[in-house]
């Protein structure tokens, strides 16, 4: 009986150990349940690599075969790998399980260069015999939200620039200076180090850096929750984010930057699983949208967030045509207030979001929405024209369907000519992005 006994534990750990490896995302769950498991004191921080000696990437040169509508209106979507349908996606974000080798006896996942460029090189080929022009899309963040890399945590980064203060993943990784010169070149180099790796891996897109500046003793929020900022103070994440910009752009990698208009604000909330309001204090929102001000020659693209405007009768700003108006436009509707007037690519985050559905499930359709929707078979293909109506140009859609996103997409193109005019905006828009 204790050897069966045994024989069933060795067996559950071995597949577990499997399980893991393959799906680094189990860490999660892993963490919450079974602590005592976090042996390995080197995966207490993501930021390990695989040692492997890797050649950069070879691209291929891939035709960009796009005759249907439903072929160009494919490429206004970026998903990930596993959920390519029928229609090729304009991008591929790549994910843990592209990017990350779990490790059962670890807290954190650590990177896998040849996991990440074996990911890409399969998408490129799919790519290739679709004659389809794909983009690969990596985070961009680093620290919590690995996934190609190792960049430390914006947070960690921040307060080393800042405060000359070296802790958490950036342990070992710059030296320290009472210089704030020299601790901005400690920092560029770690950008440039990361830029140099997603170029090897065949990444073209990064949706960073983050834009958002937190404020003190707000733990609940998102974005402090995981040390995705550099710092509470708008100079810095400024000063930081110029750096992050140029080490991207010198390797020929566009950015995105994030999250438009600022995560960052709100006490707490997720909007991954819930509603969340931004704050009614105009002087945050005015710092925020100075921040995309000062950058909007310098980004390529800005992604768009679902928390809701309280200066729109709480829209999600991915829905809000006032919102994308003051991003887009010299200024708003009215004319009353300066615009962003950003030329770049409009991406709105993830459809599946919470914040964004339950919005969408509820909202009171005008005639003309009911027309533009009638073609939509789920929420996330609704959320998708809601989106573009209001003026944004491309969508994330990592778990929707996203044949019924080209299907509900395509119905309301031939269905009004409003909505025509701003798809074929939103893929010129998109074509100019990814000839750059």
């Amino acid at each position: 009986m204790a050897g069966s006994m045994l024989l069933v534990a060795c067996l559950a750990l071995g597949s577990s150990h499997y399980a893991i490896q393959y799906w680094p995302q189990l860490h999660g769950p892993k963490n919450r349940y079974l602590t005592w498991l976090n042996l390995q004191s080197e995966y207490d921080a993501p930021t390990v690599t695989e040692p492997v000696n890797l050649s950069p990437i070879s691209k291929p040169a891939i035709p960009n075969q796009r005759e249907s509508l439903e072929d160009r209106v494919a490429q206004l979507i970026i998903t990930k790998n596993s959920n390519i349908e029928k229609h090729f996606p304009g991008g591929v974000l790549l994910t843990k399980q592209d990017t990350r080798k779990g490790h059962l006896f670890g807290k954190h996942p650590s990177y896998d260069p040849e996991r990440t460029q074996a990911a890409v090189e399969d998408i490129l080929e799919k790519a290739k015999a679709m004659k389809k022009r794909v983009l690969i899309f990596d985070e961009g963040e680093g620290g919590f939200v690995m996934r190609v890399g190792t960049l430390p945590a914006a947070f960690d980064i921040g307060n080393y620039y800042q405060n000359n203060v070296i802790a958490g993943t950036l342990t070992d990784r710059v030296t320290p200076s009472a210089n704030k010169s020299q601790r901005a070149q400690e920092v560029y180099k770690l950008f440039d180090e990361y830029a140099k790796e997603l170029r090897s891996r065949g990444v073209d897109v990064v949706l960073g850096p983050v834009l958002d500046v937190i404020w003190r003793n707000q733990s609940k929020n998102i974005i402090t929750r995981d040390n995705r900022s550099f710092g509470y103070k708008h100079s810095t994440v400024r000063e930081i984010a110029e750096l992050y910009i140029n080490a991207m752009h010198k390797y020929g990698v566009k950015v995105i930057g994030k999250h438009f208009l600022g995560i960052g604000i709100p006490k707490e909330g997720d909007i991954h699983e819930e509603e969340v309001g931004q704050t009614k204090r105009i002087i945050p929102r005015v710092w925020a949208m100075n921040l995309y001000k000062r950058f909007r020659n310098d980004l390529d693209g800005v992604l768009v967030t679902h928390l809701t405007n309280p200066s729109d009768n709480g829209t999600p700003y991915s829905v809000s045509q006032r919102s994308l108006d003051a991003l887009t436009k010299p200024t708003y509707a009215d004319g009353t207030r300066r615009g962003v007037n950003f030329n770049g690519l409009v991406i709105v985050d993830d459809l599946s979001m919470k914040a964004l559905l339950r919005y969408v499930e509820r909202k009171n359709l005008n005639p003309r929405e009911s027309r533009l929707l009638s073609g939509c078979t789920t929420s996330e293909a609704k959320a998708a024209v809601l989106t573009m109506d209001a003026g944004a140009h491309v969508v994330i859609a990592l778990s929707a369907d996203t044949d019924a996103i080209v299907k509900g997409v395509t119905h309301a193109y031939h269905a009004d000519r409003g909505f025509k005019v701003k798809a074929e905006n939103a893929l010129m828009h998109y074509n100019d992005f990814a000839s750059k």
